[in-house]
């Protein structure tokens, strides 16, 4: 059996045109998701998203001829959605696929309708509708928002997560403005240890005098003292560098940050950072290298990890 011939390549926004008013039998496919494809897509498109596992079974729900002609699209040429779903239809065995590389933004460059929600003025620079930006005071929703802790020696680790008590993030213009949080140290748990006994003796330790010496100071704190933008960030990539101030076991000195900050809706806000901070600058000092020798099995690293993880929903004005 002789293996179909590759059919396939770019193709322009004129060209797209020509092929469409010539009445060339093609699948138009959108490759983005949902809201995008409701808010502005090519008229006549269909949707499969790249960005989802079952892309292949879509596609062949919506032509199972690996010999029809293909066409994809994104939002624009900054984007890789296209050419990678190109790759997969090519991979899963059409033959004639056809990447318009541009993108909705070519097509719309070149003065071509799309159909969709938005208006034809307000395209951002990914060829989508422009994003207003962020602004006021959004309140920790303390039911989604979590800490979670890893401490560890030179052989083992323990992890676990703390449960936030308070906390707010404002934003002036899209730009962090201000942070801060405090966690209830009482909520400490492990997450690791199956054996019950051992989970409560750890537990304990960790809320005794050697660490966080929970029963005098039941609270942990982070206020956010200057927040600036990494211009360099892209979507899921850490979006701020934090200064601040951090208090434990009644101690509070300087601790800096990178967060990843974001909306999805405009209303519930996300917030994301890893930290590592010496604990020993906070008086924990059980099983330090610093300040005990010849500790064995004993040692316990001055790091911990901290991943941070804040969903926070808009204040309602007053």
């Amino acid at each position: 059996m002789n293996t179909p011939t590759q059919l396939s390549g770019i193709i322009s926004g004129t060209e797209l045109r020509h092929w469409l008013d010539s009445g060339k039998p093609l699948l138009l496919l959108d490759v983005m998701d949902e809201t995008c494809f409701a808010e502005a897509h090519i008229p006549g498109a269909v949707r499969a998203c790249v960005y989802e596992t079952a892309f292949i079974s879509q596609v062949r729900q919506l032509n199972s001829d690996t010999g029809a002609s293909v066409v994809v699209y994104g939002t624009g040429a900054h984007s890789l959605a296209s050419q990678v779903a190109a790759e997969k239809l090519r991979a899963a065995g059409y033959t004639h696929v056809y990447d318009l590389r541009g993108g909705l933004a070519e097509w719309r460059a070149n003065g071509y309708a799309a159909d969709g929600t938005e208006s034809s003025g307000s395209i951002g620079a990914g060829g989508g509708a422009a994003v207003p930006l962020l602004d006021g005071t959004f309140i920790l929703d303390l039911e989604q928002s979590l800490i979670r802790w890893t401490g560890n020696n030179l052989l083992n680790h323990h992890e676990g997560t703390v449960r936030f008590s308070a906390g707010e993030i404002t934003l002036e213009q899209g730009r962090l403005a201000g942070a801060g949080f405090t966690a209830d140290l009482r909520s400490l748990a492990c997450t690791d240890l199956i054996d019950a006994s051992l989970n409560a003796k750890l537990i304990q330790h960790l809320m005794d005098a050697d660490f966080f010496q929970t029963a005098q100071w039941p609270e942990a704190a982070f206020t956010a003292e200057s927040a600036t933008p990494i211009p360099e960030a892209t979507p899921g990539m850490p979006s701020h560098r934090i200064d601040g101030k951090f208090t434990l076991r009644g101690r509070t000195h300087d601790l800096s940050l990178t967060a990843a900050v974001g909306s999805l809706d405009g209303r519930t806000l996300g917030a994301q950072a890893e930290i590592h901070f010496d604990r020993t600058r906070w008086g924990a000092l059980y099983g330090s290298g610093k300040f005990f020798d010849r500790l064995g099995q004993h040692l316990v690293n001055d790091l911990v990890r901290i991943h941070v993880k804040m969903v926070a929903v808009k204040a309602q004005s007053s």
